[in-house]
């Protein structure tokens, strides 16, 4: 959902790391964008900020427009989302944290959920904040992009319910998964 609210499509460079669950890299692939795997780190598995750095370039060099970059947090730690924001806003690619092994966690004095230019988190059963089945949550301080967001999940809905603007999902959280 925030990958279409970002109007990712052809051509765009997506950075996931290389140890992730599947789900990282076909969020991208099913929008035609191409998802660039990055090297981790060996202590935490988490995105590697140097790796990441290198494959900016790389896709550059393929022709690539380096978009986003997701940053996946593993067994309860964040990333080192200070520098891959660093090297991430420096050249114009936005960031995606996945916060759904880490839900509940800090780095830095902040919580998982306000870092990035969103954060998004899974309530599967099996993480930190799980609920009765499938279900998940966004989080962004953009305005802009939480209405897009809030839009999409409703079948593009625009100002009034049956005021479709773009194309949606039905990605509403039923109320016994609530």
């Amino acid at each position: 959902i925030v990958l279409m609210a970002w109007n990712l499509g052809p051509g765009d460079a997506v950075f996931v790391p290389s140890f992730t669950y599947v789900a990282t890299a076909e969020a991208p692939a099913q929008l035609g964008a191409t998802p660039f795997f990055v090297d981790v780190c060996e202590d935490t598995f988490n995105i590697d900020p140097q790796s990441f750095k290198q494959a900016v370039l790389d896709s550059r060099n393929l022709g690539l427009k380096p978009a986003v970059v997701i940053a996946v947090d593993l067994f309860g730690q964040p990333a080192e989302i200070d520098l891959i924001t660093e090297v991430a806003h420096a050249e114009g690619i936005r960031v995606l944290v996945d916060g759904a092994q880490s839900f509940g966690g800090m780095s830095k004095g902040r919580r998982v959920g306000s870092m990035g230019d969103a954060t998004t988190t899974s309530f599967f059963p099996a993480k930190p904040l799980g609920c009765y089945g499938d279900g998940g949550a966004v989080f962004t301080s953009n305005d802009e992009d939480a209405e897009s967001i809030n839009s999409i999940r409703l079948h593009g809905k625009g100002s009034q319910k049956y005021d479709n603007v773009r194309v949606g999902l039905n990605s509403r959280l039923d109320t016994i998964q609530a």
